[in-house]
């Protein structure tokens, strides 16, 4: 079997024509989305779509499935042969420099972020860290986040051996430089990392990567700098040389449906010859005296049975992505959410979260309540009466909800705040949050259109 061959076809072209105009291409993608048909759906944000032509690929490759880590069997080779690609493949797409290596990880970027912080030594077990009695440890790195991140970026770094600076929002609600600036001189003589979120998966706030990036080398020229790519990479790259590591989401591609999280990170950063854990796959040689690990960098982080089906998924989605192009769904982006935008000013009482004007250059990420309307109860309506999916409640970030809705912050230790607590653990529906609607380039005016309408006719059924 001629296995460049199988590579060739298994990669060729998702779009049936590479001549085609945007309008054509946004029918062809639209007719292989696989989506229920009496549905619509607005929550692109916490997942993307399965797209038929990926799935057919992935069962044309099925009959030859095999583990990797092999070289003599048949479909051991092929297999390999094709996550080897698909790392490659996305590495281009990603557009990242030969500095960089692509591991695939567990769950989303969350799984990215963890082996980010054990190739740091920042992710400790809480099990770990009672067996040494590490309740307190000098010198500990300083770890710049931002205001609106994902709980995976926040909560993990609390319970990791560093300490958080949280960066400022500005007048606007938008990442402080200036403050970034500020902080970064104070801890000039520390060890200093930053992770922070390209977008808000709130508020769609897109993050000013350059500036962020350029303050950063200036003031910790010695520093790491992370950027959490989960929300903006199906819209949108960044140039390489502004980021150490980028933690990615490619399920929340359309087409990306079970694919693995993705870290891109320097293989500067990868030079420890033990890995992080050395499981299969990790080893060269063992016996009763040692072990020697293997030298590719990749393959030294991803022990066992590497993720062979969810990077090919991963591949194919963002080659989807490309084929589509960053420039026509950027704009189709922003003229859905300009649209969006005038009409959700039709729906009395309602605010709206981040957003601060209809020119405002953000993803297609709208959260917002309505005066006397639980956003849970809003959310289920819409789904059972009229078939539209979104998502209630506070998106997996707690504390940037906290400043939007203006909520004061708990202290876990009174006695009437955990009574509070313990009533918000039994009682989902009483938690604060929001409902939130994601836009995506293939939905179309009328897609907003009813959307708008239900939810009129949803307020007016939850006010009765």
């Amino acid at each position: 079997m001629d296995i460049q061959s199988f590579i060739q076809k298994f990669f060729a072209p998702l779009l049936s024509r590479a001549d085609m105009g945007f309008d054509e291409v946004l029918e062809e993608v639209r007719r292989h989305t696989i989506l229920d048909s009496q549905s619509t759906y607005f929550d692109w944000t916490a997942s993307g779509l399965a797209y038929a032509v990926i799935e057919s690929r992935i069962q044309e490759i099925l009959p030859f499935y095999a583990n990797t880590h092999s070289f003599s069997a048949t479909h051991a080779r092929i297999m390999g042969a094709l996550y080897e690609e698909a790392r490659f493949r996305l590495t281009k797409g990603l557009e990242l420099d030969d500095e960089f290596v692509l591991i695939g990880c567990g769950s989303g970027a969350s799984g990215a972020i963890k082996k980010f912080q054990e190739l740091l030594g920042i992710y400790i077990p809480p099990a770990t860290r009672e067996r040494l009695a590490l309740d307190s440890l000098p010198k500990l790195p300083k770890v710049f986040i931002s205001s609106y991140e994902h709980h995976s970026n926040e909560i993990s770094l609390r319970e990791g051996l560093c300490e958080i600076q949280k960066v400022a929002l500005d007048s606007v609600g938008h990442f402080c430089v200036s403050d970034f600036a500020t902080k970064l001189q104070a801890c000039h003589n520390d060890e200093i990392i930053a992770s922070i979120a390209l977008a808000s998966n709130v508020s769609g706030i897109i993050s000013p990567f350059e500036e962020i990036a350029h303050t950063f080398r200036h003031h910790a020229p010695k520093g790491i700098l992370a950027f959490d790519g989960a929300s903006s990479s199906p819209y949108m790259n960044i140039p390489s040389h502004c980021f150490d590591a980028l933690f990615l989401a490619p399920h929340k591609l359309l087409g990306g449906v079970q694919s693995c999280g993705l870290l891109a990170v320097r293989k500067s950063l990868c030079q420890n010859p033990i890995p992080s854990f050395s499981g299969g796959g990790t080893i060269e040689y063992a016996n009763d005296n040692g072990q020697l690990y293997v030298q590719n960098l990749a393959h030294k982080e991803e022990a066992g049975t590497p993720y062979i089906i969810g990077l090919l998924r991963a591949a194919l989605a963002y080659q989807l992505r490309n084929e589509i192009g960053l420039e026509h769904i950027k704009r189709r982006e922003r003229v859905l959410s300009h649209i969006f935008l005038k009409e959700l000013k039709s729906i009395p009482a309602l605010t709206l979260y981040g957003h601060q004007s209809e020119t405002a250059e953000n993803l297609g990420i709208f959260s917002f309540n309505i005066a006397c309307v639980s956003p849970f109860d809003l959310s289920m309506l819409l789904s059972q009466k009229f078939g539209i999916q979104t998502r209630a409640g506070c998106s997996c970030a707690g504390p940037y909800g906290h400043y939007l809705m203006e909520l004061d912050s708990l202290e876990f230790t009174t006695q009437q705040s955990q009574k509070l607590l313990c009533d918000l653990l039994q009682n989902p529906h009483k938690r604060p949050g929001w409902i939130r609607i994601s836009l995506h380039y293939t939905h179309t005016i009328e897609d907003i259109q009813y959307l708008v309408e239900s939810l009129h006719k949803c307020v007016k059924i939850l006010r009765t």
